[in-house]
């Protein structure tokens, strides 16, 4: 086994540093891009969201008919009623609350 000395192993991460800095001089002017910050959802447009949401999935159990009710409702009345008339049609299906 061979003992070096530490000025020897200085020397050789010295010399290693220096072949490095040779390889990377070609991107020292390069600048890294960053994505954007994830935007922010006001909480007044997270409830249309979650309206929009309970929307989708009481109209998923109706049949045309029923939908066609169902969206006249939402027209007329708006979400909340429309929602409240399609639970209520709903023939089959998971039970909510």
């Amino acid at each position: 086994m061979q003992t070096r000395t530490l000025a020897a192993v200085l020397d050789a991460l010295e010399a290693d540093l220096a072949d490095l800095r040779a390889i990377l001089a070609p991107f020292a002017g390069l600048s890294v891009q960053r994505s954007a910050p994830a935007s922010r959802v006001s909480p007044a447009k997270r409830a249309v969201y979650v309206a929009n949401g309970r929307y989708v999935a009481a109209m998923r159990w109706l049949s045309e008919a029923d939908r066609a009710r169902v969206v006249a409702v939402r027209k007329s009345k708006g979400v909340p009623a429309a929602v409240a008339l399609a639970r209520k049609l709903r023939k089959v299906g998971p039970k909510t609350r």
